[in-house]
């Protein structure tokens, strides 16, 4: 069974890391994931309308180019096995399984898998530049061996970030590896990802908002 944490007041899924990961195509391993159950937002589509979701996250290790050690963490995802679902696409891109061999499959065994991340710099609206990741693909065999091991990011500190409170009860946060095979993706959930929201519509002919930063 899944072993649920009291979430505090605040919080979020992201990790506060002071280290800037260098843009470019890096070797990375997945140090961990974050699922955070039942958070209470705002719609996308309708912001006035409260919605309540479930999110996770990714969290990178990479060793750059200088030798020195980085963490670059994804955006939020939408707990959703819908096709179109920003964390179906980041799955399917990054391992050889199809969105049928997802369904019922717990992701969290992806960490410590190692990946190809496209690192790309932006910057915040109050001038803070920060890493984003772009892409997650699989890395070459041949590359394998160059990925950084888990252990070596284990004297980096990576506290949960401070984020907005939520205006109803904390949702629970669950630990990585405390799933028990319960916490997988389930077929037929809503569509409510950013990523979700501008695939649809781009369909209608509508223009979506560009992803919210991680700060």
């Amino acid at each position: 069974m899944a072993i649920l944490e009291a979430k505090t007041s605040g919080g979020g899924t992201g990790w506060d890391i002071p280290e800037i990961c260098p843009p470019g195509t890096q070797v990375a391993v997945c140090l961990e994931i974050r699922d955070v159950f039942d958070v209470t937002r705002p719609k996308y589509e309708k912001p006035e309308e409260m919605e309540v979701v479930n999110l996770t996250r990714f969290l990178f290790g990479v060793r750059a180019a200088d030798g020195q050690l980085y963490r670059v963490q994804t955006h939020d995802y939408k707990i959703s096995a819908h096709e179109k679902a920003g964390l179906m696409k980041l799955l399917t891109g990054w391992t050889a399984k199809t969105l049928a061999d997802l369904i019922g499959w717990d992701y969290c065994e992806m960490v410590g898998q190692v990946a190809q991340l496209t690192v790309i710099h932006r910057t915040s609206r109050l001038g803070k530049v920060y890493p984003a990741i772009e892409a997650v693909t699989p890395l070459h065999p041949q590359l394998a061996a160059s990925a950084p091991p888990l252990g070596a990011f284990m004297s980096l500190d990576a506290p949960a970030e401070e984020a907005p409170a939520q205006v109803a009860p904390s949702p629970a946060v669950a630990p990585v590896g405390h799933f028990g095979g319960e916490v997988v993706v389930q077929p037929d959930q809503p569509i409510t990802t950013v990523e979700d929201t501008q695939n649809v519509a781009a369909s209608s002919g509508e223009q979506a908002e560009t992803p919210t930063n991680p700060f």
